[in-house]
């Protein structure tokens, strides 16, 4: 019988983790089948390279040759889980990193009930929390430089701006269920003008963000990992409005 499970992949060991657990599946019951969540702890740019050099393995059977994830018996790997979800980050300061690489990345994980779904955060995860201001937040609409999107740079630039109450951890709590949907409203609004439409385009957005990084060496601050939200429940959407308008 069929694994029912949905998988999230992602990169960082706790920050992730905390905060998919607190929005995806327990503030909105997004996902009615069990999860697991999985910490690749490294880039996607490994990810992509160990795909590569093994052209007939499967996310998932990489993920069980290095005992990442274990399946039941009799549970092929290529059937154990319903839909994939991947959440890395854009790094663009990374050795390994190439505008044709994460161009190939964006192509090939597009699809959560096959190779599975890719959401590139710029440049990192932190930008979840990168709001400076519940109603206005106009630093969090400025372009950074590639100079700060270095990890440490980063999160502590984040610490400093956020608005959030939960600033000293940079999770998204429960307990503060205004930080979350206003993370959503902000970087909602970001997407669609990256999209240059009135719907969010994963591709346009990459190439939007290529373009600036190559001609002003600078980047726009964007968490796609919480309009995954949006993309499974675009209800969530009114949601926000009745909240925030």
């Amino acid at each position: 019988m069929r694994n029912k499970k949905i998988l999230f992949l992602v990169e960082g060991e706790k920050t992730e983790p905390t905060s998919i657990k607190n929005i995806a599946s327990k503030m909105f019951s997004l996902f009615e089948e069990d999860y697991d969540i999985v910490s690749y702890k490294t880039t996607i740019y490994e990810l992509y390279e160990e795909l590569v050099n093994d052209p007939m393995m499967s996310l998932t059977g990489l993920l069980l040759s290095k005992n990442l994830i274990t399946l039941e018996k009799g549970v092929l790997s290529k059937e154990a889980f319903s839909s994939i979800f991947l959440v890395f980050d854009f790094e663009p300061n990374y050795q390994k990193y190439s505008d044709d690489t994460i161009r190939n990345l964006l192509s090939f994980f597009d699809d959560e009930t096959d190779n599975g779904k890719l959401y590139i955060n710029y440049p990192m995860f932190e930008s979840t929390f990168y709001i400076d201001d519940y109603d206005n937040p106009i630093q969090s609409f400025k372009p950074i430089p590639l100079s700060e999107c270095y990890g440490k740079i980063f999160k502590k630039k984040t610490k400093q701006i956020t608005c959030f109450k939960s600033n000293t951890h940079l999770y998204l709590d429960l307990s503060r269920n205004q930080d979350v949907l206003c993370s959503i409203r902000w970087n909602y609004i970001k997407a669609i003008n990256l999209s240059k439409k009135d719907k969010v385009d994963y591709k346009k957005i990459l190439e939007t963000q290529i373009a600036t990084k190559n001609n002003s060496k600078t980047i726009i601050v964007l968490s796609t990992f919480v309009l995954l939200i949006i993309d499974y429940n675009p209800s969530v959407v009114k949601l926000i409005e009745s909240n925030f308008y």
